[in-house]
């Protein structure tokens, strides 16, 4: 994970949704995502560990769970999503990232973060509420 495949070479992660344990295929094996869906848990993994928690990649990780509850800091949040963005393998670097923070309600934060798929050259949305 983290590196570009060589051209024409697909490759490929255990599937785990963030929060719970690894996911299960169909068959009750453990689940593979390739492509866009690779990329979209890559990218939230990354934005809801804590900096500095593994300690081989101190600058790996947004934190951004460990901000619920404190001041929102608008500008210093979107600087953080597009940090975070530029360093994940899966999201092609030459196209614009754009994160839009809404507060739907008060006490409540949405990040709306739109992204261009390095491997599909798709634009993909991953919302994050709070």
């Amino acid at each position: 994970m983290g590196a570009h495949a060589p051209a024409g070479h697909v490759m490929s992660a255990l599937s785990h949704t963030m929060g719970g344990d690894l996911d299960l295929s169909a068959t009750g094996g453990i689940a593979v995502v390739t492509g866009a869906q690779q990329t979209r848990q890559a990218l939230l993994r990354r934005l809801c560990t804590n900096a500095g928690a593994y300690i081989w990649q101190t600058d790996y990780g947004a934190g951004l769970p460990a901000r619920v509850g404190t001041v929102m800091d608008e500008a210093g949040i979107r600087a953080l999503v597009l940090e975070q963005a530029q360093a994940e393998a899966g999201i092609d670097p030459s196209r614009p990232v754009t994160v839009t923070i809404t507060k739907p309600e008060t006490g409540a934060c949405l990040l709306a973060i739109s992204y261009t798929d390095a491997t599909t050259g798709t634009v993909q949305e991953l919302t994050l509420g709070t």
